[in-house]
């Protein structure tokens, strides 16, 4: 059942003050407390409303839709107009778009040109101004205003169409009133109207019954209706409960069968049957050419490593990897210590369009041939990963950057298991980890856990000969002609860059003047000056 209507309570300690009587005309229709109410009449004092929805009486005095009016619990939808009866509910004035403001704004334009008689900017008219809804008077004023629009001037009935609704809804819903609402076309009511509505809604939850059939839980629907009738007896006659509508079982068939099926099957069949039956694996073709799809994301790894030069232990390095689709390879990779960021990207994204330079990787035996220019790079909705910057930097090398559905990461399935068995099958190994597992942590181990050790050259190393030698030689199941059996990256890459050429590659300044501000400096005596910043060392 519905809550009861609230009112305010009126003071009666000034009686003798006298209280402004609203303007109400029968069949106006009203929104009180977020439901449809239409005016009846006036008895004894009070308006009485009646609710269209179920049909129930409501009382109030002026001064009480006056305070519900000040709280924005009421106002007036519609009045008993002949001209100009809006199509549906009339949208919010607060949610208008840019666009319909600006549409709204040129309609009022010819609106009040028609009022006026004159066009703005125009001298006034010596001769008095009648308005008349008359197509010989108001064509040549809305000629003259698509003249100084420069469009063309709209028939002379919809100019009276927008000032009807001007006239009528203007001084309550503002330009809200003169916005196109073409969703709104066609017959929408339904034969069977709220209570209906309520019955269908009690006979689904029925039917999510375990072993409940339809034809037993339409039962439901055509017996709610029938206490529905008993109830609104007291209130209507008995031709308008004639017209309440008991909905067909093809109507409730078709409402259940649009329930979402795992809550159906949670509800009919528990929660375990319906998180087994419905787990959702999902095959995404593959790309035609290498670098054709590049999916990049960033994982802060597992482990503490030491400066090079000044043993400073340096914290937890953010790893951003980027991984091509077609052959499974991983094209490029970025390492730093701050929090991700445009400069970190553009760094990783220069990597995995260049060729690698692998001489100072002496251990590392497999080749890493992956470049390339990147046709469409694939994003998750990381602040980092969606910003302006990055934007311009893939508009100007001339690269697509869709992005992945929030919330979705085995969109990206592949490349998530990468940083997962790099941290497992690698980081975890290794002095100074650690670990993600806050329960694996409370049994410590003084040889690897927080010992910081390796150093950042030592790491970098490691992560080279884990990439070229381990994951790039590696079998993956997405790979190969029939998914499941798998191939290896490596091989798919040789066969896929021997039948599809690169095109040129950007310069490599271009990365540079992605990166920020530049600009060519002589180096005097005391150094460089920058932005009236000095700078200078030793060397």
């Amino acid at each position: 059942m519905n809550a009861p209507f609230s009112v305010p309570s009126v003071q009666t300690a000034h009686g003798q003050a006298a209280t402004l009587r609203f303007d109400l005309r029968t069949k106006d229709i009203l929104n009180l407390n977020g439901r449809t109410h239409e005016f009846e009449r006036r008895l004894d004092g009070r308006l009485q409303f009646l609710r269209v929805e179920d049909k129930d009486v409501l009382f109030l005095t002026d001064e009480q839709l006056a305070f519900l009016s000040a709280r924005g619990e009421a106002r007036l939808v519609a009045g008993n107009f002949k001209y100009g009866k809006p199509r549906g509910p009339l949208p919010n004035r607060l949610k208008l778009t840019k666009e319909q403001v600006a549409e709204a704004a040129r309609k009022l334009d010819y609106v009040n040109a028609c009022i006026r008689g004159f066009v703005e900017g125009e001298a006034r008219p010596r001769a008095p101004w009648e308005f008349r809804r008359s197509k010989p008077a108001l064509d040549p004023v809305i000629v003259r205003v698509a003249l100084s629009k420069g469009e063309k001037a709209p028939h002379f009935t919809t100019v009276l169409n927008w000032f009807d609704l001007w006239m009528t809804l203007g001084d309550i819903h503002g330009k809200a009133c003169l916005v196109d609402r073409h969703q709104h076309k066609g017959n929408r009511r339904r034969p069977f109207g709220h209570v209906g509505e309520v019955a269908l809604e009690r006979g689904v939850w029925r039917w999510l019954s375990p072993n409940m059939t339809t034809e037993v839980a339409y039962a439901k629907v055509v017996t709610s209706v029938g206490a529905y009738k008993r109830t609104l007896s007291r209130h209507l006659s008995p031709e308008e409960l004639d017209q309440i509508r008991v909905p067909s079982i093809r109507t409730f068939q078709r409402r259940c069968k649009d329930v979402d099926k795992y809550v159906r099957d949670y509800y009919r069949k528990g929660p375990e049957y319906a998180a087994k039956m419905h787990r959702t694996y999902e095959v995404q073709p593959l790309p035609d050419r290498p670098y054709q799809d590049v999916e990049v994301d960033h994982c802060v790894l597992d482990i503490l490593l030491v400066d090079d030069d000044s043993d400073v232990v340096l914290g937890r390095p953010d790893l951003i990897i980027f991984r091509c689709r077609k052959t499974g390879m991983i094209v490029g990779a970025s390492l730093g210590y701050e929090a991700p960021s445009f400069a970190s990207f553009v760094a990783g994204l220069r990597h995995a369009m260049y060729p690698k330079d692998m001489s100072p990787f002496p251990a590392v035996r497999m080749p890493w041939p992956c470049f390339g220019r990147i046709e469409n790079l694939w994003v998750d909705n990381a602040l980092h990963f969606i910003g302006k910057d990055i934007e311009a930097a893939a508009r100007e090398l001339k690269m697509n950057k869709p992005r992945f559905k929030p919330k979705c990461p085995w969109l990206k399935g592949a490349l998530e298991r990468f940083f997962g068995y790099l941290n497992t099958g690698l980081i975890h190994l290794l002095p100074g980890t650690t670990l993600s597992n806050t329960v694996k942590r409370r049994e410590p181990d003084p040889e690897t856990l927080d010992c910081a050790k390796i150093r950042k050259s030592e790491f970098e190393a490691l992560l080279m000969f884990f990439i070229c030698d381990v994951h790039n030689v590696h079998r993956s199941k997405g790979l190969g002609l029939l998914r499941g059996i798998g191939d290896i990256p490596l091989r798919v890459w040789n066969e896929e860059a021997a039948r599809h050429p690169s095109g040129p590659l950007p310069p490599a300044d271009l990365f540079i003047a992605l990166c920020g501000e530049w600009e060519d400096r002589t180096i005097q005596n005391d150094g460089i000056v920058w932005d009236h910043v000095k700078y200078e060392c030793p060397g």
